[in-house]
């Protein structure tokens, strides 16, 4: 079966890990928490992929804050975007983030009531749960179907339902 095309996230993912940031950033915008919210908003990143991704925007931020500041003259207009430019590129990965990481849960919060459905039919049929959970879960559209079958190979590697369940 044919892979399907890698995602911007996936295509990004060697450039950001060639760019070291400042350890004490690494420190400030990585972490647990987010390397948390990088798995809720269902990307393949690492949090130092995103630390990376922030110290690139950034960069990129003052670059084009320079530029333009020097092409008008460094006016009033000039300043003015330079600091909208530089106030975007600090908070725009993070906000970026956070409403990837909200729209992602909404999916799935609104296809849930769909998979609950699929899966009391298949017990209802007299299907234990784990394979009730198995068929329901496998052919399911989606990022909860994404995400249930993850859960399936989690418990397929040994895991218990409740680290399968804490890992999705």
């Amino acid at each position: 079966s044919a892979r399907p095309p890698k995602s911007l996230a996936e295509r990004l993912l060697p450039w950001l890990r060639a760019v070291t940031p400042p350890r004490s950033l690494q420190t400030r915008w990585g972490g647990n928490r987010a390397g948390q919210s990088l798995r809720l908003a269902g990307l393949p990143w690492q949090a130092a992929d995103y630390v990376a991704l922030r110290w690139i925007v950034l960069w990129l931020g003052i670059a084009a804050a320079l530029a333009l500041g020097l092409l008008r003259g460094w006016d009033l207009v000039a300043w003015f975007l330079a600091a909208v430019i530089l106030l975007s590129c600090w908070y725009g990965p993070a906000t970026w983030l956070s409403f990837r990481r909200e729209r992602r849960q909404q999916e799935i919060d609104r296809s849930l009531p769909d998979f609950l459905d699929r899966l009391s039919l298949a017990l209802g049929a007299g299907l234990g749960f784990e394979v009730a959970l198995r068929r329901s879960a496998a052919r399911y559209p989606g990022r909860l179907g994404d995400e249930l079958r993850r859960m399936v190979g989690q418990l397929d590697r040994g895991h218990s339902r409740a680290q399968a369940l804490e890992e999705i």
